[in-house]
């Protein structure tokens, strides 16, 4: 696959003209139907269990959902590598589908479960090689904007995934919420292969790193442990063995001959490794202003669910927003943005960490905003940089990885959140407005620390940056 031989303007119009605009439009749709796969679920959940039981299965659609995800994630590099971009990418969209279709026919809760890893694998495997595509597909110019683009598509997903879903819910018609979801995800699959332009592959399946691929999973399925437990030992020992695996499985993939990171990926004093320090931390910062939102926002507020779950779709708009305003940075602004925009997120983790209690709800809206706001100036940044700086044959991997390490982080982001609210008091049998109350305060503390470390991991692009400046001829 070459680079792209013409000069492309870095406008709104070129990214959907010609041959970028149908690149735009696969990535898109790929990125829109596993972003609202988890929405759409959520809304069906309970027309599932009143169809089919098995309630005590309830949160494992989720969790080994984000197993698959991080599993998937993960192989992209790898897959592109053995079969080639096009393959690769329509074949993640075919396990998708029949993830789904599987889906729509489960007899038991059982089955569904094990659908939800086979979707989790293909959505993941999805998303990922979106971004990783964005690094080769895109023209260096248009990829801020490539990058804005799927934001929009993340955030509009929060929107049409819970109402789809809803619909489907409101006639107990949950198997055709999973045939709907399959019909677009088969448009997709075929746009995949008609559009991908094709790369050699090696095709030798044995260089799919299973055993870093099992770590990974197993990392999440430990973390996913956490919230079927309220003893504060037990989830810490979890906590612990998660992060064993994850630092075992990137160290390993580090010394790899076909790694699914780059290799600085967790370097945290290279630029590549600082940018994907930020991308897991911004994950955390996210994980930790919404996760318990809706159970804060009832309790402490007394509002009702959906207007509770609003909160939740401020802070993906304003992501969104502030994506695209930085959507078309030129090289030396990077780093400014990405400064800029943790500061600004850090200024709203303060902000709702002195409101969440007891301050104004109007007030502790706008820092939620402000929040996704200042993580979404930083994406396309992140992206163009990774894909900038990387070696040629680890452009895709750059592209890729940022999803799949931010699924890693999302993951630890929602243990932590939950590790802290029981630390604070607050189980499934204490759910008071004083413990609630406490539980939010420290979590959105924690957030604050955390939102200050993601900004620290911006001091070695900084000085990379500076030694850019320092190096550079006058003139040029």
């Amino acid at each position: 696959m070459s680079e792209h031989s013409h000069p492309v303007s870095g406008s709104w119009r070129a990214a959907f003209s010609g041959p970028v605009g149908t690149y735009m439009l696969t990535i898109n749709l790929g990125v829109l139907l596993v972003a609202m796969d988890t929405f759409v679920v959520s809304g069906i959940m309970p027309s599932i269990v009143a169809d089919i039981g098995g309630v005590r299965l309830y949160s494992w659609t989720f969790a080994l959902f984000a197993v698959g995800s991080v599993m998937g994630a993960g192989s992209a590099g790898p897959l592109r590598a053995i079969f080639g971009a096009r393959t690769a990418y329509a074949g993640a969209g075919a396990l998708f589908l029949v993830g789904l279709i599987a889906a729509a026919f489960a007899p038991t809760m059982e089955f569904l479960v094990l659908m939800r890893l086979i979707q989790g694998i293909g959505g993941g495997a999805v998303a990922s090689m979106a971004f990783g595509m964005i690094g080769v597909l895109i023209p260096p110019e248009l990829r801020g904007r490539a990058v804005a683009l799927i934001g929009m598509v993340w955030g509009l997903a929060t929107v049409l995934g819970p109402a789809f879903g809803g619909a489907f819910a409101q006639y107990h018609l949950w198997r055709g919420a999973f045939w709907g979801l399959a019909a677009m995800t088969l448009v997709f699959t075929i746009f995949a292969w008609r559009i991908t332009p094709q790369t050699e592959g090696h095709g030798r399946l044995s260089a799919i790193p299973y055993r870093r691929l099992l770590m990974l999973g197993g990392a999440v399925l430990a973390l996913s442990f956490t919230s079927q437990t309220d003893d504060f030992a037990h989830r810490l020992a979890l906590f612990t063995a998660a992060l064993a695996l994850s630092i075992w499985a990137f160290w390993r993939d580090a010394h790899a001959s076909a790694p699914m990171f780059p290799r600085q990926a967790m370097n945290l004093m290279s630029e590549m490794g600082a940018l994907h320090w930020i991308v897991a931390l911004s994950a955390v910062t996210t994980v930790f202003a919404q996760s318990f939102v809706s159970l804060h926002l009832q309790v402490l507020r007394g509002l009702d669910p959906i207007y509770a779950s609003y909160f939740l779709v401020v802070l993906s708009l304003a992501w969104s927003v502030s994506s695209v305003m930085v959507s078309h940075l030129k090289p030396h602004q990077e780093i400014r943005a990405l400064i800029i925009g943790l500061s600004i997120a850090l200024v709203g983790s303060i902000g709702a960490g002195l409101t969440v209690a007891d301050g104004a709800l109007l007030l502790f809206g706008l820092f939620m905003a402000v929040i996704g706001f200042g993580i979404g100036m930083t994406t396309p940044p992140i992206v163009q940089r990774a894909t900038r700086i990387a070696i040629p044959q680890e452009k895709a991997l750059a592209g890729s990885s940022i999803h799949a390490v931010r699924n890693v982080g999302i993951s630890f982001g929602a243990a932590a959140a939950g590790w802290i609210a029981v630390a604070a008091g607050l189980t499934s049998n204490t759910m008071s407005h004083d413990v609630v109350a406490r539980a939010m305060t420290w979590i959105y503390e924690g957030n604050i620390v955390v939102s200050m470390a993601t900004l620290l991991a911006t001091i070695p692009l900084a000085l990379a940056a500076r030694a850019e400046v320092t190096v550079t001829p006058t003139g040029v």
